[in-house]
């Protein structure tokens, strides 16, 4: 994932490079563990466009802002940072 923190020369391949890609990121896939994120779900793996799960991601986040309007704010806040980066 691209987030601000990242440097960017480590977001990754370019866009329309194909790569490893999840196939169902949204933020329901990510688990805390004792070391911080973990990616869990990997059923959908594929190689692909890793803009695919960007794309994913940021309408999940989306979605996920109009149905809790209390978490409106702080998951909009999140999506502009990843696009961005």
């Amino acid at each position: 994932l691209v987030c601000r923190s990242s440097p960017r020369h480590s977001m990754g391949p370019p866009a329309g490079t194909e790569s490893l890609i999840h196939g169902d990121l949204h933020p329901q896939q990510f688990i805390e563990g004792p070391r911080g994120l973990v990616l869990v779900d990997f059923e959908r793996m594929a190689k692909g466009d890793p803009v695919q799960d960007l794309g994913n991601f940021l309408a999940n986040l989306e979605a996920l802002a109009l149905a809790t309007p209390e978490a409106r704010a702080p998951l909009h806040a999140l999506r502009r940072d990843f696009i961005e980066e």
